[in-house]
């Protein structure tokens, strides 16, 4: 798997900063417009890989360059190696991150949302989840508690896994589901801190439509 054909994957670094008190962002969800898809009212289209996705219009969208910083503070609480990262960073296109709340606030819940070229069109779901996995499970902070199983979400098959975030004495669950577009993978990370979002949580995953 070192040649050019390697499969790649994707870590919810982001996600743990759901937990981790560090900045304030101003973007509203509901007037976002990204060279990656738009935001009109809650919903986001993507008109590249022709999906949409409905997300409450007064969460946070992360722009680019916050993504960044967020994700080399996630690196580090994550303990997870930096050149993992770095190895897929021209294959991956981050296109979309939201957060219910400013980071580390309780009850937060986050949304990331990403595509990244793999090596064919053939490459299964599974096998990209499963790999994500894998680079997650060299976290401590990170626990399982699901086998990766696929599911359908209107009319398309995507691969999922659940787990827990453990910061400190804050928990976190979270889910990654991931799907294939032509030779994409289409991957969602999704976490919630608060019990009265799984409905929410659900809701959004549920959402997940491609024209």
């Amino acid at each position: 798997m070192m040649s050019k054909f390697r499969l790649r994957n994707v870590l919810p670094i982001l996600l743990l900063l759901t937990l981790v008190s560090t900045a304030s962002f101003q973007t509203s969800a509901s007037e976002s417009t990204g060279i990656y898809g738009v935001i009109k009212d809650g919903l986001y289209t993507n008109s590249i890989f022709r999906f949409q996705i409905q997300f409450p219009n007064n969460w946070t969208v992360l722009e680019n360059e916050e993504v960044k910083e967020l994700t080399k503070i996630g690196l580090k609480i994550a303990q997870l190696d930096e050149k993992e990262i770095e190895r897929n960073k021209k294959y991956r296109v981050s296109l979309l991150s939201l957060m219910k709340k400013v980071p580390g606030e309780p009850g937060n819940a986050t949304v990331a949302l990403s595509a990244m070229k793999q090596p064919a069109s053939s490459v299964s779901p599974l096998v990209v989840a499963n790999l994500s996995r894998e680079g997650m499970s060299e976290s401590p902070v990170i626990k399982f508690n699901s086998d990766t199983s696929l599911m359908d979400i209107g009319g398309r098959k995507f691969a999922t896994f659940d787990y827990t975030l453990t910061v400190g004495d804050r928990k976190s669950k979270g889910k990654c589901l991931v799907t294939m577009v032509r030779d994409y993978s289409i991957t969602m990370f999704i976490s919630n801190e608060s019990a009265g979002d799984d409905r929410l949580v659900s809701s959004i995953v549920n959402s997940f439509k491609f024209y």
